[in-house]
């Protein structure tokens, strides 16, 4: 069954490559037969990519805010990630900036920032959060940034840290205080983001952070694309990465009822895997190439505390692993098994 499942998908791949678009609605048809939302790892791989999860999606819905937190807490992914940046964004401020200014691509439900304001507040540095508003539609999103906003002034009150926040698209963000340390964050393709924006708006961002000012940048790639090769060895990639963060939720302490984790998978994960945002984004990667390539030119050493904090986060019997690699040793890379998770890399 298993073995059967993966050839169907990478037929499906090779079908779309050669625009044979009757193969691939036979195919799809046979992966259809074959998938559940409570089967085997690659059945319920093969549901959620080919856009089955819908009604437990609302089901699920109704309880968006528990089912957020656990699946944040069953994989380690976002929080990797985000401490990794975290750490990398603090140990970059120096020691004459007034303000900490962080432009964020996407920052959703804010979460990646309270443990970094419970720092600069023991610092006594301001931050200035600008959220960037965006001309693209996500997949799926449940977060308002009102919402996201509240909580975090709220936060901020309790860290002692004097916080602003703001939203603006990347044309209208300019530096206005000298003493600012800029800091440009992108986190793109994390389990619990549930959404998922073009990959070419990534693009521009990093580029558009370049070009502006002299600061600090942080990427992390939950899907951590490797190539802009045929469309069947992107899809083949992607699917196999989705397979892995399903096996790892599925072995989490946190989520042990089937029915429970089938409406996580199509809540958080399913938007990610959309098969429309798929081909538009390898026909964008195929005509820029990797965006990847150019911030790895400018790569800022991660320190090893960092790493072996990294490690505790994942300790136990699992086959978790997390490496520091890159040119310069700039990057953090987050492993199930052998196939890359999250990949956090900084430049200036």
């Amino acid at each position: 069954m298993r073995m059967s499942l993966i050839h169907l998908l990478r037929a499906y791949g090779e079908a779309v490559e050669k625009g044979e678009e009757e193969l691939g609605e036979v195919v799809v048809g046979a992966i259809n037969d074959k998938s559940s939302p409570v089967g085997s790892t690659m059945e319920r791989v093969a549901y959620n990519l080919f856009g089955h999860g819908e009604y437990m999606r609302d089901e699920a819905a109704t309880n968006l805010i528990a089912a957020f937190r656990v699946m944040y807490q069953s994989l380690p992914d976002g929080r990797v990630a985000h401490f990794t940046a975290n750490a990398a964004i603090l140990d970059s401020i120096p020691d004459d900036a007034g303000v900490v200014r962080i432009v964020d691509f996407d920052i959703g439900e804010g979460i990646q920032w309270p443990p970094l304001m419970e720092a600069l507040g023991r610092k006594g540095t301001a931050l200035r959060l600008t959220s960037l508003r965006t001309k693209e539609e996500c997949t799926c999103s449940f977060w308002k940034f009102e919402n996201t906003k509240k909580m975090l002034l709220s936060q901020a009150t309790q860290c002692g840290v004097d916080l602003q926040v703001e939203e603006k698209y990347v044309e209208e963000i300019g530096i206005e205080n000298a003493r600012e340390w800029v800091v440009f964050n992108c986190m793109v393709g994390l389990p619990h983001m549930g959404r998922r924006l073009p990959r070419a708006s990534v693009e521009g961002f990093l580029n558009e952070a370049k070009a502006m000012v002299e600061g600090y940048g942080v990427l992390g790639d939950g899907e951590a694309m490797e190539s802009c090769g045929g469309y069947t060895s992107y899809f083949d990639f992607l699917h196999r990465h989705y397979q892995a963060v399903f096996e790892s939720l599925e072995r989490s302490h946190l989520v042990y009822i089937s029915e429970a984790r089938a409406a996580m998978e199509s809540l958080f994960l399913g938007p990610l895997m959309c098969l429309v945002a798929w081909l538009r984004d390898w026909e964008d990667m195929r005509r820029s190439c990797n965006f990847r390539k150019e911030t790895r030119l400018e790569g800022r050493k991660l320190r090893l505390e960092s790493l072996t904090e990294a490690k505790e986060m994942v300790r136990g019997e699992n086959p978790y692993s997390v490496k520091i690699e890159g040119v310069r040793d700039h990057e953090m890379v987050l492993r199930w098994k052998e196939t890359t998770l999250v990949r956090v890399s900084t430049w200036m």
